[in-house]
């Protein structure tokens, strides 16, 4: 079956629009769009500024608003879960809050020390960590309520280290 003209123009409008609506702000890994190919780092805009991570971390940073969430990790064996906010305008730390790992594993070179991309949209920043701490904070860095999934289901099984976004 074939869509007329004027139905398959709505979908490219509204398909457009919507991507046009969520550039304000970056929720989730890739933006929660599945970007595959690098469009070019840096090339334009011009690099405002960077901070160095507490410890370490592979995770996306997500955006919402004026405030930049980032996660990492602490410790040869990922002993301290860590979530940063920042100020996107001056990348000016505005809080940081540390989550003891309620299962620690030794780094090796088959075990990464990443830090899975956080999740956000108006209400709260949700981030889970390998060890199994899955946390909801507010905007503001206020714990709104955390759950110890290894303590409830068990240790997760993963050969090379978590570092899944929610988002995936």
């Amino acid at each position: 079956m074939r869509l007329p003209v004027a139905g398959m123009l709505l979908i490219v409008v509204l398909s457009w629009s919507v991507s046009v609506l969520a550039a304000e702000n970056w929720t989730a890994f890739q933006a929660g769009q599945k970007i595959d190919a690098e469009p070019g780092v840096l090339a334009e805009p011009k690099l405002e500024w960077q901070i160095p991570l507490t410890g370490y971390g592979q995770s996306s940073p997500v955006i919402w608003n004026d405030q930049v969430f980032i996660t990492s990790v602490l410790g040869s064996q990922k002993e301290e879960c860590v979530v940063t906010a920042y100020k996107l305008a001056d990348g000016s730390q505005i809080w940081q809050q540390k989550y003891a790992n309620p299962a620690p594993e030794e780094l090796t070179s088959y075990v990464s020390k990443a830090a899975p991309s956080p999740v956000v949209d108006e209400s709260c920043l949700i981030v889970l960590f390998e060890g199994g701490v899955l946390v909801s904070l507010s905007h503001k860095g206020d714990l709104l309520w955390q759950r110890d999934l290894v303590d409830e289901f068990g240790k997760i099984g993963s050969r090379h280290g978590l570092s899944s976004s929610l988002e995936q």
